[in-house]
């Protein structure tokens, strides 16, 4: 049984020159644009009203992060979840674009 059989919610990632965005399924989403090839700007995120409450934002946010890090990005918090995520964890402010 696959993990889409289960009921299990598939991160998928595409990216641009421009812009980029994770799912999680059909669930929840996070958008970001490119201002240039070094720096996200995180201007959305989306949990559908089904799904709310499962911790899906949260997890679309470390993912973020993990992504950011990898790839040397620096990030501009422009999505008032992603704002107030970097203020809970001050461990990932060095990724902040100043």
């Amino acid at each position: 049984m696959s993990k889409a059989d289960k009921g299990e919610l598939i991160l998928n990632h595409r990216e641009t020159a421009k812009r980029g965005a994770f799912h999680l399924g059909s669930a929840a989403e996070m958008t970001y644009s490119r201002p240039t090839a070094e720096v996200m700007k995180v201007n959305h995120t989306l949990v559908d009203k089904a799904h709310r409450g499962k911790g899906l934002a949260h997890q679309l946010y470390a993912v973020m992060v993990q992504f950011a890090r990898e790839h040397q990005r620096q990030v501009i918090p422009t999505c008032p979840f992603v704002a107030a995520m970097f203020e809970q964890h001050p461990e990932h402010k060095d990724l902040l674009k100043t």
